[in-house]
C-alpha cells in the first residue's frame, strides 16, 4: 500500500476501497457483494502510519481541517513538484481547508496557518522557528487524514530547524 493521492481522496471522501477480489467475486455471484470482507489490508503500511484501514474506509474526512489555511513553505512546494502540489491543494481543500499558500517565510504575517516544511535543509522552516511558529514534515496532512483526526501537539511530524542557519552574507563590491 503506498500513499498515493487516489488513495488519500477516496479516504477523505468515504469512498468504499477494496481489493480486486471483490469484482471478481462480484462477478462470479452475479451480483455486488458486501464489500466489508474485501478491505485491503496491510498490516505492516498500518502499523507504521498508525491507522487501521477498515476502522476509516467509509468514513468522510471532509471537514478534518475545516477552515484552515495550509501554508507550504517553497522548498517543499518545489519538491511536490507542479502537479504534485496540485494534488496536494485538491486533497487539502477535500477534507476542508479554506486555502493553500507557499510564499517565503518573511511575508508570512498569519501564526494560525498549519504549516509544512521539508524535513531537512528548508530556510523557511529555519525563518518561521525563529519567529516561534511550528512547522510540521508533509505525512501531517496524509497521515492525519488516514487516523481521522489532526493532532497538531504531537511531536511526530514537528519538522526541527538546523541548529544554526546558513547566514546571508553581502557580497563585496569591486570599487
Amino acid at each position: 500500500m503506498r500513499k498515493t493521492g487516489k488513495l488519500l481522496l477516496s479516504i477523505a471522501l468515504g469512498m468504499r476501497i477494496v481489493t480486486d477480489e471483490w469484482f471478481f467475486a462480484s462477478s462470479k455471484a452475479e451480483r455486488l457483494l458486501n464489500t466489508d470482507a474485501f478491505i485491503p489490508h496491510d498490516p505492516g503500511r498500518e502499523k507504521e502510519w498508525g491507522f487501521s484501514m477498515s476502522a476509516i474506509v467509509g468514513k468522510p474526512q471532509r471537514n478534518l481541517l475545516e477552515g484552515k489555511t495550509l501554508y507550504i513553505t517553497p522548498a517543499l512546494k518545489k519538491d511536490y513538484g507542479k502537479r504534485g502540489f496540485k494534488e496536494i491543494e485538491e486533497i487539502a481543500k477535500t477534507v476542508g481547508v479554506e486555502k493553500v499558500i507557499s510564499k517565503p517565510a518573511r511575508d508570512v504575517k498569519d501564526a494560525d496557518y498549519i504549516m509544512l516544511a521539508l524535513q531537512n535543509g528548508d530556510l523557511d522552516a529555519g525563518t518561521l522557528h525563529e519567529h516561534g511558529r511550528k512547522c510540521f514534515h508533509k505525512d501531517l496532512l496524509s497521515n492525519s487524514i488516514l487516523r481521522g483526526h489532526l493532532d497538531l501537539d504531537s511531536d511526530e511530524f514537528k519538522v526541527e530547524p538546523p541548529s544554526s542557519q546558513p547566514k546571508k552574507t553581502k557580497k563585496k563590491r569591486n570599487s
